[in-house]
C-alpha cells in the first residue's frame, strides 16, 4: 500500500510537472506569436481592423499603369475581419491589381519587421512584402542610398517556394544583389520576417532563419511596400481573381 502511494504521488508529480511546462510552453508561444527576437519592442502595427484602409499609416502606390497591369485603389479593401485584402482581377480585358506604402509616413532604420500573411493560390501575379529606401536610385553605395528588402516574394507556380532578396545600387548597370533564399511550400497563415541591424539581414519564415547576409546594408531609414504585381513575364490571367490576405505589420525595434 505504502509503495503504491509513493508510485502514484510520484506519478502524480511527473504529471504535474510536464502540464507545467506545457502550459509555459504555450503561454511562451502566445507571448512571441511573431517569432520577435529577444530584447525587441514593438514601435509600429497595423492589425487592420475596421473596414476602411487606414490613411494615416498607408498611401495608395504607384496609381496608373505598371508593368502589364494596372494599380488601382479598387484592389485594397479591409473585410471587416482584421485583414486586409490586396485583389487582382480583371476588368474589361484589363489585369487591375494594388500596392501601399507608408512613405511619408512612417520610416524606419533597422528593427524586426514582420508580415503575417495567406498567400494567392493561383498563377499569374507576384505578391510581396518589402522595405524601400526613397533615395536608392541616387547612387551605388547602399549605407548612403539604402537597399530595396525583399522579405518575403511570391509567386504560385510548380516550385511554389518563398524567396527573400536584396538590390541597391540603383536600378541600373550599378544594381548588385544579394540571395535569394529560398523557403518551401506554404499554406495557410504564414509569418514572413527580417532582422536588420548595422551588421546585415536574417530572414525568416515562421520563425525559421532562412538566410542571412552582411552584403548591402542601408544605414538610411526605409519605407514598408505591400505589393501584387502583374509583371511583363506573367501571361497567365485565366485563374483571376486571386488574392493575398494580410492579417497583419510590425515592427519591431
Amino acid at each position: 500500500m505504502q509503495d503504491n502511494f509513493f508510485r502514484n504521488t510520484t506519478i502524480q508529480g511527473f504529471i504535474f510537472i510536464v502540464l507545467s511546462l506545457v502550459s509555459a510552453c504555450k503561454k511562451d508561444k502566445q507571448l512571441n506569436p511573431d517569432f520577435v527576437p529577444s530584447g525587441y519592442n514593438l514601435v509600429w502595427e497595423d492589425d487592420f481592423n475596421g473596414t476602411t484602409l487606414d490613411t494615416s499609416k498607408w498611401n495608395y502606390r504607384d496609381l496608373g499603369l505598371r508593368y502589364n497591369g494596372y494599380n488601382t485603389k479598387d484592389a485594397i479593401s479591409l473585410d471587416g475581419k482584421g485583414n486586409l485584402l490586396i485583389k487582382t482581377f480583371i476588368r474589361h480585358d484589363t489585369v487591375f491589381t494594388g500596392m501601399i506604402g507608408t512613405q511619408g509616413l512612417f520610416q524606419a532604420k533597422y528593427g524586426y519587421f514582420v508580415c503575417r500573411a495567406k498567400l494567392q493560390s493561383t498563377t499569374g501575379n507576384r505578391t510581396a512584402f518589402w522595405l524601400q529606401s526613397p533615395e536608392i536610385s541616387m547612387g551605388a553605395s547602399s549605407e548612403e542610398y539604402g537597399t530595396e528588402v525583399d522579405v518575403y516574394e511570391y509567386i504560385f507556380n510548380n516550385n511554389r517556394v518563398i524567396s527573400s532578396n536584396l538590390h541597391w545600387g540603383g536600378y541600373t548597370s550599378t544594381e548588385q544583389s544579394s540571395g535569394p533564399f529560398y523557403y518551401g511550400t506554404v499554406d495557410g497563415y504564414n509569418t514572413f520576417g527580417v532582422l536588420w541591424n548595422s551588421s546585415g539581414y536574417t530572414f525568416y519564415v515562421n520563425g525559421v532563419n532562412i538566410g542571412s547576409s552582411n552584403k548591402g546594408v542601408s544605414n538610411v531609414s526605409e519605407y514598408m511596400i505591400l505589393s501584387s504585381e502583374f509583371e511583363p513575364n506573367n501571361t497567365t490571367v485565366e485563374n483571376f481573381p486571386n488574392v493575398l490576405t494580410v492579417d497583419y505589420i510590425k515592427v519591431y525595434q
